[in-house]
């Protein structure tokens, strides 16, 4: 990457110090890294050490990851973040919570209470928000979503777009929405791992999520494989995820 004069890379043996911090605090494990990029980027995710079941239903457990970033590109900084995924199957639920931080700096030094003062902000600010996940999902699914509600959930998700002047309605543009809202459709009407959620909000939030992380469409670059650009996705916020549960708790109770 380009970069200016005062860049310092932080190489990567520096950085996992910093996710040992994290683990050795007895808060957390490790689960394992990778690089991304052809090695421009690197992950390490990590397992918060406490149990999450949102409403106390069964098949709802997530888990509660932190995702460690850090670029040699110039361009990441070096960030952490949550990364919850419905363990069912494995949507990313990167989600905006009122109150709770989703994505953070990390401030890295060679000085050890400086890094252990660090690992202790990451752990309190990442457990906050679990704690606030596992609040609004249970509100999530406790609500109901029949059918024609859902319709108009979807439709204010992924609105046709205004015809143009002198075109006639439909080409490409409202092709391509409705493509989207039947995929979520379909997720939400037939999914195997949605049966004992369907007709919930909760259900609705994880047709999007499944939709984005495993149907979207990806685009492979040079340096990014259809692969690692599905990983990003699930581990880093995603618009239409975060439309979704603004619709979905607007009002608090009302789509």
């Amino acid at each position: 990457g380009v970069v200016g004069d005062g860049y310092e890379p932080l190489q990567n043996g520096a950085a996992f110090a910093f996710c040992d911090d994290i683990t050795d605090s007895g808060r957390a494990h490790w689960i394992g890294a990778g690089a991304t990029r052809g090695g421009a980027r690197v992950h390490a995710l990590m397992k918060l050490d406490r149990e999450i079941r949102i409403g106390g239903a069964e098949g709802e457990d997530v888990l509660p990851l932190l995702c460690f970033r850090n670029g040699h590109d110039g361009g990441l900084a070096v960030t952490v973040s949550v990364a919850p995924f419905r363990l069912a199957c494995l949507n990313g639920m990167l989600l905006p919570l009122d109150g709770a931080q989703r994505v953070w700096k990390a401030r890295h030094t060679a000085h050890v209470q400086a890094r252990l003062v660090d690992a202790r902000r990451t752990l309190g600010i990442a457990w906050r928000y679990y704690d606030e996940l596992e609040e609004v999902g249970a509100q999530l699914i406790r609500q109901a979503l029949g059918e024609s509600d859902f319709e108009r959930f979807l439709a204010r998700l992924v609105p046709l777009p205004e015809p143009k002047p002198g075109r006639s309605e439909g080409g490409r543009a409202v092709r391509n929405a409705e493509r989207v809202r039947e995929a979520i459709r379909t997720a939400y009407r037939f999914a195997d791992d949605l049966d004992n959620v369907r007709g919930t909000r909760w259900g609705a939030l994880q047709a999007v999520t499944a939709y984005v992380d495993h149907t979207q469409p990806t685009r492979q670059t040079a340096g990014r494989t259809h692969a690692e650009a599905r990983f990003e996705r699930a581990t880093e916020p995603q618009a239409l995820k975060d439309r979704a549960l603004a619709l979905l708790t607007e009002g608090g109770t009302q789509t």
